[in-house]
């Protein structure tokens, strides 16, 4: 997949997250690549400056890079399936999670996901993927979401918008993986555009 950014003056720069297909935007603003994220941090910076102001995306844990592949949280938003966020704690990834972290309290009812190591279809089935997940605002419990055990991009709608500074998806159960329990996510983005425009 094509990368959603581009190098402009030294910096790189993103008009527009565009996930599959799908317009999942955050607008005119600076993007960090993983080069830029210190790789033993748990959040990484979506935007610097933009929009929807600054945007960080934070994990519960990670797992230690190999080979040259990193599982950090900026690969839940490089547009890349072939990378993923790769929880590091014991077991199936339950009780693991991811969040957005936004600058200022932001409206949403829908996100996209593409859940699982998608590079292939070997390392989809080879790791354990999100079944289960438990929606979060602000730390309030918002309802638990069923995803498929699927390689294609599953977009959610909640059943009601919430307003959030917080918004967190933590695991509450996978699908096993055949050769390892560590718990991945290629893609995650939730959807600003729909209900923040001024």
């Amino acid at each position: 997949m094509a990368s959603l950014c581009r190098l402009h003056g030294g910096a790189v720069r993103c008009l527009s997250i565009a996930a599959f297909g799908a317009a999942i935007a955050f607008a005119l603003g600076s993007y960090a690549t993983a080069q830029q994220n210190d790789p033993d941090r748990k959040c990484a910076v979506l935007v610097f400056e933009g929009q929807f102001g600054h945007i960080e995306v934070c994990v519960s844990s990670i797992l230690p890079a190999q080979k040259g592949n990193r599982y950090g949280p900026e690969q839940v938003f490089d547009g890349d399936p072939a990378t993923a966020w790769v929880e590091g704690a014991p077991e199936d990834g339950r009780g693991q999670w991811i969040e957005y972290l936004f600058e200022w309290p932001m409206r949403l009812q829908s996100f996209e996901i593409l859940a699982g190591y998608a590079k292939s279809r070997k390392a989809h089935q080879n790791n354990a993927r999100p079944k289960d997940v438990r929606v979060f605002a602000d730390g309030e419990f918002i309802e638990t979401i069923r995803l498929e055990d699927t390689m294609s991009v599953q977009r959610v709608t909640l059943s009601e918008p919430v307003e959030a500074e917080f918004f967190r998806l933590e695991i509450a159960s996978s699908y096993r993986g055949n050769k390892w329990q560590d718990l991945a996510v290629s893609e995650f983005y939730v959807d600003l555009e729909e209900l923040n425009y001024q």
